[in-house]
């Protein structure tokens, strides 16, 4: 047993049960719950009270009733049901009380009676005597309200209009407006001036706060007549800035409508009907209550399809925002529209009663099977002006959700991580909040689980998530798994909060820090480093053409210089000896013909030498092999005519070499000056030319067998000692009495 002396049992296949043992009454919670939310569905196979709390062990998991966790207080009617079952209760109002409390409750039972509940000695009240023939079960109580004044106003087909002072205890008013079919009174609404609004079958009237007439609120009126409108006017509310706005439902003929009302002007403006459905998305128009939640938006009901809202502030067309399952609805067969002085919306359905919290989008679901709600449909709900409690009607009973009296703690239950998985499998590390986990690109679909330890009917939690990095709104759900696909690498917060059957929030999220690492190809310092090699190459190729550049310079001062030191000079001692030759063709003969002998010399050399600079720049002379020939050449013009014989010789890997245009024409010229020498110096009978090479040098020997009559410090041999050196190698000279030897050795292009 439990502290209120309630004894527990567990029953296979029924749920549980309860025997209250001072008044010896069992009660069956096969499909419900025991004076709050428990969400038991199979069996219960454990139970345990302790810590003021009542624990269950069942087939679906583990649940805990928590005293301090109460929502609703049941109130029992069954004492005036005289052994029959009530119907359900329609129509309820508090009066007005100076100290702001709820003390006397009126009620209405259809075909009953009306009755009043005590709240502070719960106890039932019969109807005042003066009131007591416009209650009575035939009576026709189409709507009830208890005014500012404390005049208690009652709509009725046979007697119309009746406001009773409860004060006095006299009925101030009876059959004098609305009794007429087609005319009755089926809501009314008390404004912010206290103005009393009727919402009757025949258009809008209202009363001033003097209560002393009935006046039709003329400018609707004429619009719902001349727009040819439903003249059933079926919610009313007013907004923030003291307008009025009213739905009008659809009869077979006539139109469904939102209209709105500026009091201070007296005009009315259609802002909605039925025509413009396909422009809404709303494909009813079943209106029925409206209601303002004084924080700028108004809530609409289309019955059987959803809850829209739209500013209130609007003008012009309105745009609704559909509110349904995707916010938690569960149901949206409904009746009554409330809004609380937090700006929450309350609605009734055939399963219960919903909250819709606007700060969070919302709904939390108090459905018949999970809480102490009987199989009442749309349960009629009204909202106290004293205290802001909920009173819903029951069967043989009613409900009061005092918002208030329960302490929230919510802040004291756990909200922990409880799973993380990667393509579906679980991690063995076990995660909990402000943890970092690092990824690789490959691990790009995870879903993390959590869980808020609060068991009052656990599957009514509620939870809210968001990615930081991917995401910018919350995900809302009462599914407790996120899962994210295809994620990119990067830097990730997962934030989680939740909120638990009532709908208490745990504010203060947790969180989750993922980071998921680039594969080496997308990291920054792989992109700095292929952005330095990029910039390495253009460099290089940067470099490379300005050198291209300046060998095209250095091959044009090149050829300059050779035209002007090898062709200048010998033109000039042409040009003289022209001159002398041409003087002395008269005077001295023979000596004229030796200078023409030179002059002829001289020609033969200036076109020897622009064909060796012709030959060294030509591109298709570029191999070591045309080198070769043009030596041969050389070689047979020069040495042959001595009866010199002449052998030139390279390796084949060398046959092929590329060589640069100032190789080809260095090597050359060393070549022919010391085939020069051999023929002018050496005496000698044979000659080899051999070219080979090492791994980094071309190496050049050029041997003879004659006696060296030459000077080794000449012109001639500085002049190849300084093309070697241009092109960054040495010559030397050997002379032996078997004869001489030159070689040259010279890096490799």
């Amino acid at each position: 047993p439990d502290q209120e002396n309630i004894l527990f049992f567990g029953a296979s296949g029924l749920g549980f049960g309860a025997f209250n043992i001072d008044t010896k009454k069992f009660t069956s919670y096969s499909s419900g719950t025991y004076k709050t939310s428990l969400g038991i569905k199979g069996n219960a196979y454990s139970l345990r009270c302790f810590d003021n709390k009542l624990w269950i062990g069942s087939s679906t998991g583990l649940h805990c009733y928590d005293y301090s966790l109460q929502l609703f207080e049941k109130k029992d009617l069954s004492s005036i049901a005289n052994g029959s079952s009530l119907i359900a209760t329609e129509l309820m109002n508090v009066e007005r009380n100076e100290k702001g409390k709820d003390e006397r409750l009126w009620i209405f039972i259809p075909y009953k009676d009306g009755y009043i509940y005590d709240l502070v000695k719960n106890i039932i009240l019969p109807i005042p005597s003066a009131l007591k023939k416009f209650t009575a079960g035939d009576a026709g109580i189409f709507t009830m309200y208890i005014d500012n004044k404390n005049i208690l106003w009652l709509g009725t087909n046979a007697n119309g209009l009746v406001g009773y002072d409860i004060k006095k205890d006299i009925i101030i008013t009876e059959k004098k407006y609305f009794f007429k079919e087609k005319e009755w009174v089926h809501g009314f609404f008390e404004d912010s001036k206290n103005n009393l609004w009727l919402c009757t079958y025949n258009g809008l009237f209202v009363m001033d706060s003097s209560r002393n007439k009935v006046l039709p609120v003329t400018a609707v009126n004429e619009l719902i007549k001349t727009k040819n409108l439903s003249t059933t006017v079926v919610g009313i509310t007013e907004d923030e800035y003291g307008k009025i706005w009213l739905t009008t439902d659809l009869s077979r003929k006539k139109n469904a409508a939102i209209i709105k009302l500026d009091v201070s002007k007296n005009t009315a403006a259609i802002v909605y009907n039925e025509h413009e459905n396909a422009n809404n998305n709303i494909t009813t128009v079943d209106l029925r209550g409206i209601s303002s939640n004084k924080k700028g938006k108004i809530f609409v009901v289309f019955r059987s399809e959803n809850i829209s809202w739209f500013n209130s502030n609007s003008t012009g067309k309105i745009i609704f925002k559909v509110l349904e399952r995707e916010q938690g609805l569960n149901n949206t067969s409904i009746d009554q529209l409330l809004s609380d002085a937090e700006g929450n919306v309350w609605v009734n359905n055939s399963l219960g009663i919903a909250q819709y919290k606007t700060s969070q989008n919302i709904f939390t679901n108090y459905s018949l099977a999970d809480y102490e709600l009987n199989t009442t449909n749309n349960p009629f709900i009204y909202l106290s002006p004293n205290t802001g409690n909920f009173y819903i009607g029951q069967s043989n009973s009613f409900l009061i959700l005092n918002k208030n009296s329960s302490p929230n703690n919510i802040d004291k239950a756990n909200l922990l991580f409880n799973d993380f998985k990667i393509y579906n499998k679980s991690s063995t590390q076990k995660i909990k909040d402000g943890d970092k986990i690092t990824l690789s690109y490959q691990q790009d679909m995870i879903s993390v689980e959590f869980a808020l330890l609060s068991y009052s009917n656990s599957s009514e939690n509620t939870y809210t998530w968001k990615l930081e990095g991917l995401e910018k709104d919350w995900n809302v759900s009462k599914n407790n798994i996120a899962t994210y696909n295809h994620l990119v690498p990067g830097k990730y917060t997962l934030l989680v909060k939740a909120a638990n059957s009532n709908g208490d929030w745990k504010t203060v999220p947790i969180k989750l820090y993922i980071k998921i690492t680039p594969p080496f190809y997308a990291t920054w310092w792989f992109k700095l480093l292929v952005f330095l090699l990029i910039s390495g190459i253009i460099w290089w190729l940067v470099q490379m053409r300005i050198k291209r550049i300046k060998d095209k310079f250095a091959l044009r001062n090149s050829i300059a210089s050779d035209l002007h030191d090898e062709i200048g000079s010998t033109l000039t001692s042409i040009s003289i000896l022209s001159n002398v030759s041409q003087q002395a063709i008269d005077k001295q003969p023979l000596q004229a013909k030796e200078l023409m002998q030179q002059l002829s010399n001289q020609t033969k050399t200036i076109q020897q030498n622009m064909s060796d600079i012709v030959w060294s720049i030509r591109p298709d002379n570029e191999k070591t092999g045309n080198l070769l020939v043009r030596i041969r050449e050389y070689a047979a013009q020069t040495l042959e005519p001595l009866q010199i014989n002449t052998v030139i010789e390279a390796e084949d890997s060398l046959i092929d070499k590329i060589l640069p245009m100032p190789y080809r024409k260095d090597i050359l010229l060393i070549c022919k000056e010391a085939i020069n020498n051999i023929a002018k110096h050496a005496n000698a009978c044979s000659v080899k030319i051999c070219f080979s090479h090492t791994k980094k040098d071309m190496v050049i020997s050029i041997t003879d067998d004659g006696i060296w009559k030459g000077n080794n410090s000449g012109t001639g041999t500085k002049t190849m000692q300084e093309r070697a050196k241009v092109l960054g190698g040495q010559l030397s000279i050997t002379t032996t009495q078997e004869g001489t030897s030159i070689v040259v050795i010279i890096p490799l292009p």
